[in-house]
Order: C-alpha cells, then sequence, then structure tokens
C-alpha cells in the first residue's frame, strides 16, 4: 500500500502540530496490542508497578509484619493476580490471608500493599534520573527465554511502517507518559534491530497522563484515564472530516461495495470498555455521514472478549452503523499473497483466533 500523503500545517487544540494527513490514518493503543505483556500469550514486555505497604495494622493486637515497604511487581501480576485482593489506601487493609504467588516465584500477601496514585506508576512515565523504560523493558523482554514481546497488532505495525509516507499517519492513543524523545529512542533502537523500517509520527503519540490532555481525562480516576481516548479520537475525527479528499485517495467504501474517495481511519486497542466507547463514536458519525470518513476497529482483546463484543477482531463500520470484517485489500492495501512476515502476521487479524506473532 503507498499512499499520497497531504500535509497541512494545523493546530489541533494543543494537541497535534505539524499534522500529515492521508486517505488511511491509524492509531494505535501500545500495551498489550503492539507490545504484549499477558501471561496467556508468554507475553514478556512486562512494565513494572510498584506497590506500598499499608502504614496502619488492623489492631492493635497485629505485630508490625517484617515485609518490605514497597515491592516490585510486573504488570501482569499486577493485574492479572493482585489487583482485586490489594488494600485499597494506605491505612485500610484487604482481606488477610490470600497470598499470591509472582511470575518469579516470590510469595506476598497483597492485603498488606496498595496502589499510590501516581507512584506506583512511575515506571510509565519519564525517568527520574534519566533512564528510558521503554528501553529498559524492550531489554528484557528479548532475554526473556520462550517470551513473545510483540502484540496481536505488531504485524500490521510493521507492515504499515514499512513505508515511508505510510508511516507519517501512523500514531499511539496510550496510558504511557514518556517524552518524545524517550519515545524517539526507542523506536530508533526497534529501526537498529531490524523490527521496523521507519518512525511512527513522534507528534502523533498521545499519552494521556500528560497535562495537555487534563481536558479529557481529569474527571476520570487515574484507573478509568483510558476512556478518554474515545474523546481524543471525536476531536481527531473533526479536524480530520475537515480534511478535502482528491481522487487519489480511493478506497473500498464502508459498505464494501464499491471504490469511492474516503479518509479511513483505523483504531486498535485491547481494553473492552475503551473499545465499546470508540466504536459508539464511530457508528455516530459513520451513520450521520457528516465525513466521508471510513472507520475500522481491531480488537487485540482475548478471544472470549472479541466473541462478547459481537464485531469481528478486524471490524469496519458500514455506512447503518453495523460491522463488518475487514478484507484483505483493506489491511494490507492490496489483494495479492502475503509475502512477507509481517503480511501474513498483520492477516492473522482476520482469523477468529486473532493475530501476534
Amino acid at each position: 500500500m503507498i499512499v499520497k500523503t497531504k500535509v497541512l500545517f494545523i493546530l489541533l487544540s494543543a494537541l497535534i502540530c505539524d499534522v500529515s494527513f492521508a486517505s488511511k490514518v491509524y492509531f494505535f493503543d501500545f500495551d498489550n496490542t503492539i507490545v504484549e505483556n499477558r501471561e496467556e500469550f508468554k507475553g514478556s514486555f512486562q512494565g513494572t508497578v510498584e506497590l506500598y505497604r499499608v502504614v496502619r495494622r488492623s489492631s492493635l493486637f497485629q505485630e508490625k509484619l517484617a515485609i518490605p515497604d514497597k515491592v516490585q511487581v510486573s504488570w501482569a501480576d499486577y493485574d492479572e493476580r493482585l489487583k482485586p485482593y490489594l488494600a485499597k489506601n494506605y491505612d485500610e487493609q484487604g482481606i488477610v490471608g490470600k497470598k499470591i504467588t509472582l511470575q518469579d516465584g516470590r510469595v506476598i500477601e497483597p492485603a498488606h500493599y496498595y496502589v499510590r496514585t501516581e507512584d506506583s506508576f512511575k515506571f510509565y512515565f519519564p525517568g527520574e534520573k534519566g533512564e528510558n523504560y521503554l528501553l529498559e523493558e524492550y531489554a528484557k523482554a528479548r532475554k526473556t527465554r520462550g517470551g513473545n514481546w510483540k502484540g496481536k497488532a505488531w504485524g500490521l505495525f510493521e507492515h504499515v511502517l514499512s513505508d515511508a509516507e505510510n508511516a507519517k499517519n501512523v500514531g499511539f492513543i496510550t496510558m504511557r507518559g514518556q517524552t518524545k524523545n524517550e519515545w524517539r529512542n526507542f523506536f530508533k533502537q526497534l529501526i537498529n534491530d531490524g523490527h521496523i523500517k521507519n518512525m511512527p509520527n513522534l507528534d502523533w503519540i498521545m499519552g494521556l497522563p500528560k497535562p495537555e490532555f487534563d481536558r479529557f481525562t481529569l474527571h476520570y480516576s487515574v484507573e478509568q484515564r483510558h476512556l478518554a481516548k474515545s474523546a481524543v479520537l471525536e476531536e481527531f475525527i473533526d479536524r480530520l472530516g475537515r480534511v478535502a479528499l482528491t481522487e487519489k485517495d480511493v478506497v473500498l467504501n464502508p459498505d464494501g461495495t464499491k471504490q469511492e474517495p474516503y479518509h479511513f481511519l483505523v483504531f486498535a486497542e485491547d481494553n473492552q470498555e475503551t473499545l465499546d466507547r470508540v466504536a459508539k463514536v464511530f457508528q455516530k458519525y459513520a451513520q450521520g455521514k457528516q465525513y466521508r470518513i471510513k472507520f475500522a476497529l481491531i480488537n487485540t482483546g482475548y478471544q472470549k472478549d472479541v466473541d462478547a463484543s459481537g464485531r469481528p477482531r478486524f471490524a469496519v463500520v458500514t455506512s447503518n452503523g453495523t460491522f463488518r470484517r475487514a478484507t484483505q485489500a483493506e489491511v494490507l492495501g492490496h489483494s495479492k499473497k502475503a509475502k512477507t512476515k509481517a503480511e501474513k502476521c498483520a492477516l492473522a487479524l482476520l482469523k477468529a483466533t486473532g493475530g501476534g506473532n
């Protein structure tokens, strides 16, 4: 797929400057979409969560426990094992007695630890002393024997970045708050290691924890900020819809019946609540026909999530708001036999069992 890029210099409400628009635009989530940390998929790109010890004993008769004041756990341990059993805050223990064995063999009692906002998630933000936690996680992931650090949408991501023009129209909406320079160095390393050919648009990496996104996220709790992704996309749609189309921007229309000029906006995400919200936004614009934009959702969740959603894993929104499975041409930009590993992996998104490599 080779797309002619139209360059606009436009201020996107303090979000995006120097925007390159093409008839096909991609926004990816990062964790469990481009990289993988879920245990079921042997995910090895593990972020770190730091848990803090509850300072208050449950009673005067409880002895002070000989446990660390804080403990670092993998995201998979936090999200898949510990979260339901953690204390709610610094002076209120959880249900005592439940012990959890972590991936590395350690055993902890989660009732004695809690999440301290935002300190517990510091590894998802800029390094305090110049560390680049993205590069650190990547280095650990590559050393993990039998691990898989590439997420379900990796093949599509790699395929789109194989073309320099298309790469300008690839961005992220993520819960990570790393700096632009940290992202640049991370993607440089991926290029140097031969995993991708071109860098995505660094101006399109929208980290929702950053202050410039407060107007979208402040009315959500820290753990619910991901729900603001739909509002970010809605604003982007209103800007993209005003970009003029040409005869070169011809794609298969939303109903899959004929070739017509449309922008094509693709969003990939693993969180089901976020996907449901974005799906409603996409349906609203598709049915309203205010703009000539075709919308697609990629569900990088578990297969049970895809089944429960009632949508294909790679779903195109039709003009009446229903969903159809994407075609090979809509995934790869052509109908020829897939040749590269990235193309074959991208096409796996069309299968019932999903993608990944």
